[in-house]
């Protein structure tokens, strides 16, 4: 069947594809503007307004979350000759944009750390204030060349230029010790690699591409500073040791903690010997805690993770075509883990924890319908899903994947320009919030998000 050029493209002419997916993910990714037929420059806009909120695990309400996030992309494709096109993608792949707010766990109120079962440290005593927020933003630009050795069938590969910067503040009881914890990381630029091959067959709309896109390597510039090694020396100065460096409180702690425990070896009952060894291991604690480096700049390596996107449309009827889209991205290889967080939790466990990290990879799919109304008119009607990247999952974005219901159009302005617009509803995944421990923190339910997009394309 012949279809006309408007809805043999309408699928990679609508926007909105990505604009929210598992952990990070933003944009999805597309090289849909590479794969339009001629000379093509395009223009998006998209803005995401989610609703996301819960309760800690102490039963405290914890309001709205999520904040609202907008981002952009182009994209510019050049046919050299009938063999070969160059194109120009810019997107913001990746991002996260949170803060807590009200009288919960995840703020500080006043709430006092809990080392061990006999010593607590006030936040009050140390000046923690503020929520629980985070931001990262990124951007990249995919530079790609494409070769058609036959007729309907393109390979096509290139670079791809990434920079990515992030900012977080772990605040409130659900962090324990780490209340206070801050960590800014400056952008860093990384390259990586983009393969993929395309077919189509115009008499019957069909288009179809694989497209690989690998890690990218950073090490961005790292300041962090946690308020525990501080909290833990005003607690040492409520003991005995009052005034005594923490070297010295460590050195002295462990050898009579040592004489205790081999008393209470011959007599496990005595209260008095118990007593002692309870706080002689408070002060050993505090000691070593104090000891910590309260703040320290580093550089910390994040790797962005590889990814396969599947598009393919075909027609069904005369104006008439279905379309999906398929992604994969390797999240469970991700984590992120800045060194004086690292030095800090490593106290408790040998080597340290992540500060962020994904137990699953992320399976995305889009699927639907287009159609043309007119001859200047088409529109589509769309269904998505999103696994999510496990659950539990980090505090710093609490859902677990989706499905949502897609709206879109676009119109021709003139002959050789047009416009798209679209709308997305989200129900997002209920989910667990965990800490870095693995400890849950929070349980998020029956949440929602709200998407548009528009974008103006132009041949020529």
């Amino acid at each position: 069947m012949k279809l006309k050029p408007l809805s043999a493209f309408i699928l990679l002419a609508m926007p909105l594809a990505g604009v929210h997916a598992a952990a990070l993910d933003r944009s999805g990714q597309s090289i849909s503007a590479f794969l339009q037929t001629g000379n093509y420059a395009e223009i998006g806009y998209s803005d995401l307004t989610p609703e996301v909120s819960g309760r800690d695990t102490s039963g405290n309400s914890v309001p709205e979350m999520a904040e609202d996030y907008h981002f952009i992309n182009a994209g510019l494709k050049v046919d050299i000759n009938p063999q070969i096109s160059l194109g120009l993608l810019y997107d913001q792949p990746y991002g996260a944009a949170a803060e807590y707010q009200g009288q919960n766990n995840f703020t500080a109120n006043g709430n006092n750390y809990a080392l061990n079962s006999s010593i607590s440290i006030p936040n009050s005593a140390i000046g923690i204030t503020g929520s629980t927020n985070v931001s990262v933003e990124s951007h990249n630009l995919t530079a790609l060349i494409g070769f058609k050795p036959m007729t309907n069938f393109t390979v096509f590969g290139g670079a791809a230029f990434q920079s990515i910067e992030g900012e977080v503040n772990l605040r409130g009881p659900a962090y324990s010790v780490l209340s206070g914890y801050s960590a800014m990381m400056d952008s860093d630029d990384g390259v990586g690699y983009v393969l993929g091959m395309a077919f189509e067959k115009p008499e019957i709309a069909l288009k179809a591409a694989v497209t690989y896109r690998s890690e990218i390597d950073h090490e961005l510039d790292t300041s962090e500073t946690v308020s525990l090694p501080t909290a833990a020396f005003a607690a040492l100065q409520g003991t005995a040791y009052k005034g005594v460096p923490a070297a010295n409180v460590l050195a002295d702690a462990t050898q009579k903690l040592a004489l205790v425990n081999a008393a209470l070896a011959q007599d496990p009952n005595n209260v008095t010997l118990l007593t002692q060894q309870a706080q002689l291991q408070g002060a050993q604690s505090l000691a070593t805690l104090a000891q910590l480096p309260a703040s320290g700049d580093s550089k910390t390596k994040i790797t962005t993770p590889q990814s396969v996107n599947l598009d393919f449309q075909t027609g069904i009827m005369k104006d008439t075509l279905v379309f999906a889209n398929m992604r994969w991205v390797d999240w469970s290889s991700f984590s992120i883990k800045p060194s004086l967080f690292a030095q800090t939790t490593g106290i408790a466990v040998t080597g340290g924890l992540n500060l962020v990290d994904y137990t699953d990879d992320q399976w995305s799919a889009n699927v639907g319908v287009g159609r043309k109304l007119t001859p200047d008119a088409a529109a589509s009607l769309s269904v998505g899903w999103d696994s999510g990247a496990g659950n539990p999952i980090t505090t710093l974005g609490p859902t677990e994947g989706y499905w949502n219901v897609g709206l879109g159009m676009r119109m021709n302005v003139s002959k050789a320009m047009d416009v798209s617009v679209g709308l997305k509803y989200f129900w997002l995944g209920d989910a667990d919030a965990k800490v870095s421990s693995g400890t849950k923190v929070g349980e998020f339910t029956d949440n929602n998000a709200f998407a548009f997009g528009v974008k103006m394309g132009y041949h020529f």
